[in-house]
């Protein structure tokens, strides 16, 4: 830990684990998705777990306004209300809709929070 806490503002730090390791053996102790660990000035990355190098690669090649998009609809969807998703495989899910909030797409400065667009985004939305 002091090795990452010497690093500078301009060194990277890319997280990179199994699940095993993640969870098994303790990582999630020190690195998070969701921040870097205490005292760490560099700026700092965590990769998925589990993530396929095709579902990355997706992930990076997502037009960002797609993504602004799919929030902007998803947020048209009011706290309470039901959504269905049906298809002819057999898919019948029904949900409740409840307030959400969603990370930034785009770091605009550093130290911001970001997310990697999911190879799932899609425009093909049912109707509602």
């Amino acid at each position: 830990m002091d090795e990452l806490k010497s690093l500078t503002p301009s060194d990277l730090v890319v997280a990179i684990f199994s699940f095993d390791t993640f969870v098994q053996k303790g990582a999630n102790k020190v690195f998070s998705p969701f921040g870097k660990p205490e005292g760490v000035k560099a700026k700092y990355v965590f990769i998925r777990l589990g993530i396929s190098r095709e579902s990355f690669l997706q992930g990076l090649s997502t037009p960002a306004q797609l993504v602004y998009d799919t929030i902007e609809r998803l947020h048209s969807f009011k706290d309470g209300s039901r959504l269905s998703v049906t298809n002819p495989t057999g898919t019948d899910i029904t949900l409740a809709i409840k307030a959400f909030g969603t990370c930034e797409h785009r770091i605009t400065k550093d130290g911001e929070m970001a997310f990697l667009p999911p190879f799932s985004t899609n425009s093909t939305f049912p109707p509602y």
